[in-house]
């Protein structure tokens, strides 16, 4: 029986194009995380700032759109959705300003070309990469370290969300091994009164020590700028459920007696036969030893001269 026209599916004729569907193809392991900044139909100087920053924390995986567009993220995500698809990326940043929410930022996270989180925050007290000039910037593509600091990360979900938000936005590409000169850089985020997150940017510069380990001391380097959450839309647990799904082949198989601490080191439990301790050497020291009798000292003492004669008639 034939397919009908609407259910067939039309093999693409030239290479190039066959190369870039099996890109965009569901993958074991995934590619490195994009991420898109796009600007709003308004921006003031400090957001629109802001979006570059973040766009060269983010580099060398970041899409940068130059012109304004006019989209509504919490009205209409179609057109986000659109952008996701077109440019292959899962992470999103928004800049905007209005009078009612004056120098916005949004950021956003997508599953299967489809908005999963929406946060959007205001800025405030921002000092940009720019005014930090004393200081020397870090390397391209170097993986940050992540200091995450305050109750509220723990107790609010808004808080829950945001720092597991920017840990996705930079903690750049997975690698097996990692150089310790290749970390140069920390973001921190701490809270402060009011539900405010402080966003801090250090870099690590590792001075002698006299020792093999290096000093480390921290230098801000930017951008620098204060976190007001104002709306937000969190996906549901059975799509986020759905979202850290992993598929059959990557699950480790369990095994027996095989345990993981908090630091993922591996701990084994061995079962062995029951051992003799009375046949166990240990290492024997002379105050342990048992005490000689004044029997044995004597004995030794009256052995000692008969030795010494028999010698002296051997000798002659």
């Amino acid at each position: 029986m034939a397919t009908p026209l609407s259910q067939r599916v039309d093999r693409p004729k030239k290479k190039r194009i066959l190369r870039f569907l099996r890109e965009r193809e569901g993958k074991l392991v995934e590619n490195p995380r994009k991420a898109m900044f796009i600007k709003g139909s308004k921006t003031s100087e400090i957001s629109s700032q802001c979006l570059k920053d973040f766009c060269a924390l983010k580099q060398p995986d970041a899409v940068a759109y130059q012109k304004k567009n006019k989209i509504r993220p919490f009205l209409d995500d179609s057109s986000l959705e659109f952008f996701s698809k077109k440019s292959d990326c899962s992470l999103m940043a928004f800049a905007s300003h209005s009078k009612k929410r004056p120098h916005s930022m949004l950021i956003a996270r997508f599953y299967d070309y489809h908005i999963l989180d929406l946060l959007e925050f205001g800025i405030e007290n921002y000092k940009p990469i720019s005014d930090f000039k004393d200081v020397v910037q870090t390397k391209t593509g170097n993986k940050p370290c992540f200091i995450i600091r305050g109750n509220e990360f723990e107790t609010s979900e808004t808080h829950k969300k945001f720092s597991n938000m920017i840990v996705d936005f930079f903690r750049g590409r997975v690698v097996d091994n990692l150089s310790l000169s290749g970390l140069d850089h920390v973001i921190c985020l701490t809270t402060g009164p009011q539900g405010v997150v402080y966003f801090r940017h250090y870099k690590i510069q590792m001075k002698k020590s006299g020792t093999s380990t290096p000093r480390i001391e921290l230098a801000e380097i930017g951008p620098r700028f204060d976190v007001n959450f104002r709306r937000h839309k969190f996906a549901s647990l059975d799509l986020m459920k759905q979202a850290l799904r992993k598929p059959p082949q990557l699950k480790k198989k369990k095994e027996k007696n095989i345990t993981h601490n908090v630091f993922n080191e591996q701990i084994g439990r061995i079962h062995m036969e029951r051992q003799d301790l009375s046949q166990l050497v240990t290492a024997r020291f002379k105050g342990l030893s048992k005490k000689r009798s004044n029997r044995d000292f004597d004995a030794e003492k009256t052995d000692e001269p008969s030795a010494k004669r028999s010698k002296t008639s051997d000798d002659a």
